[in-house]
């Protein structure tokens, strides 16, 4: 069995790197004339039964999944399976089995195979496995993408066009992938639907999933969307980066995220703004992992994304109903959440009523953290303070940092930053005062620099009646440590939570 080696930004032709291993999954020579081009990358999904090219063709790349090729035997065999597992013994296997959907397949398969006295190749045996994986309990022809690691969005666009793809270091692509017919669409998005706990229909026919995986999909049906259905599926990974993962990456240095790190300690208020897909919701859960263990956390969200490692950590999800009076919105949230005495809020995003009661939260004392989507401090502001976020202008300054993050070009290469951290100082003549405490210098030099001394600093240490030195000296402290366990290559969640809370433990004696 050949090794498969991840390889980006080169190329050669296909013949020449494309080294696929086992059960034929499919020949260089064989991609070369479906496809043609150049390979800039290939790696392993699923191996030794599914792989992924990334093809350059004329000033394009394409993303090409990778499957074992069926005889027209190997099909026969896959659709006759497909009938009677569905029709007798997956329902069997479900009743004697409890435990994931693969073991009760695995079963129901056994007896089919024994009970029909289907004969085939091992090897084509275990193809048409993957293929009865693939399609009655994974997700059809979106399996490749939903495994793929480096893929963020993935977007089926209608009947008859190809699928597209965010990949995480090449950008939008255009898959190989097209859904051919509406049965086939209807399909997928029932069964994507079905797998979040929805259902949808004619009377419903917008819905917003949460899949087993924790990925966020969007369907609309095609009684409503002219090009026969629509579905966007947002992925998320299943254990979130930790602040020293995205120092490590260069999303922000050491100094700010100490800094970060004594603002949420001391529970104040912050809100990360940037566009979407700028990574607002991954230094939301970065950061949070610095809330002391001890507090009480609640977090507000529409799709659960946030994971915190706090024991006392209350997760409230927003809930769709076709009536109004049986809907929970984030509104309805925020508000119960000021009845749980929590020390802090948490809400993935804000966008609407719920904004100003969120601003009341913190308004009494509770810490506050949210994400919503603007291009500036500016234009952020002016949109909590315009309908439907209502938010007083006087109440801006309850915010006490803003974190802006983009997406950046540098080096050819697509990657995020944070570009400010920015603080409120006050308002004068009906206008917000800021004051930029970091900023990143720019593409050219790819660092971040301190460009003014901090108000919130100043501010905590005249609440705690110490002199800003000390505040100095303990924001350096966390620095240290922080710089420490990245030395050490201590950078995972489980990790870095254990350090933290033993950090707390020594500092102020919780346990």
């Amino acid at each position: 069995m050949h090794t498969l080696r991840t390889t980006s930004h080169t190329s050669s032709t296909i013949e020449e790197r494309a080294n696929i291993t086992p059960l034929n999954t499919v020949s260089a020579r064989e991609i070369l004339q479906r496809i043609g081009g150049e390979l800039v990358e290939l790696y392993p999904i699923d191996a030794p039964y599914a792989y992924v090219a990334i093809v350059k063709r004329e000033n394009e790349l394409i993303y090409v999944p990778l499957e074992p090729p069926l005889s027209r035997t190997e099909r026969q065999v896959l659709a006759r399976l497909k009938r009677i597992l569905l029709e007798e013994f997956l329902p069997r296997a479900a009743e004697e089995v409890e435990g994931p959907e693969e073991e009760v397949l695995r079963r129901a398969l056994r007896y089919a195979i024994r009970a029909y006295r289907i004969t085939l190749p091992r090897y084509s045996l275990l193809k048409v496995a993957y293929y009865l994986k693939r399609d009655l309990i994974g997700y059809g022809k979106l399996h490749v993408l939903i495994l793929d690691p480096e893929i963020e969005d993935i977007s089926v666009p209608g009947v008859r066009k190809a699928v597209y793809v965010w990949h995480r270091r090449y950008e939008n692509l255009r898959t190989t992938i097209v859904i051919e017919s509406k049965e086939e669409i209807d399909r997928l998005l029932s069964r994507l639907a079905t797998k979040g706990g929805k259902q949808i229909s004619a009377a419903n026919p917008i819905v917003d999933s949460t899949l087993p995986e924790g990925y966020r999909a969007h369907l609309v049906l095609g009684d409503v969307a002219a090009s026969g259905g629509t579905i966007t599926i947002r992925k998320y990974r299943s254990v979130p980066y930790t602040i020293l993962e995205l120092v490590n990456l260069k999303e922000l240095d050491l100094d700010m995220a100490a800094y970060l790190w004594y603002l949420v300690e001391n529970k104040k208020s912050i809100i990360i703004f940037g566009p979407t897909g700028a990574g607002k919701t991954t230094l939301l859960n970065a950061i949070a992992m610095f809330i002391r263990p001890e507090m009480k956390v609640l977090t507000i969200e529409e799709t659960r994304e946030l994971n915190l490692p706090h024991p006392h950590w209350v997760p409230l999800v927003t809930r769709e109903a076709a009536g109004a009076a049986s809907q929970v919105t984030l509104y309805d949230l925020v508000k119960s959440s000021l009845r749980q005495r929590p020390d802090y809020v948490i809400v993935g995003e804000i966008r609407g009523e719920e904004a100003y009661v969120f601003f009341q939260a913190i308004a009494t004392g509770h810490g506050g953290m949210t994400t919503m989507h603007a291009e500036s401090v500016d234009a952020a502001v002016k949109r909590l303070t315009s309908p439907p976020m209502n938010v007083p202008l006087h109440h801006i300054p309850l915010v006490d940092a803003f974190i802006h993050v983009e997406r950046v070009r540098i080096r050819g290469r697509i990657t995020r930053r944070v570009l400010e951290i920015t603080e409120v100082v006050g308002i004068e003549d009906n206008q917000p005062v800021f004051n930029t405490v970091f900023r990143w210098t720019g593409e050219a030099t790819d660092t971040f620099e301190k460009s003014a001394k901090s108000v919130v600093l100043d501010r905590i240490a005249s609440v705690r009646g110490v002199p800003i030195e000390m505040v100095e000296r303990e924001v350096a402290e966390r620095k240290a440590l922080l710089a420490e366990m990245l030395e050490r290559d201590i950078r995972d969640y489980e990790s870095l939570a254990k350090m933290i809370r033993e950090f707390y433990m020594r500092t102020y004696g919780y346990t």
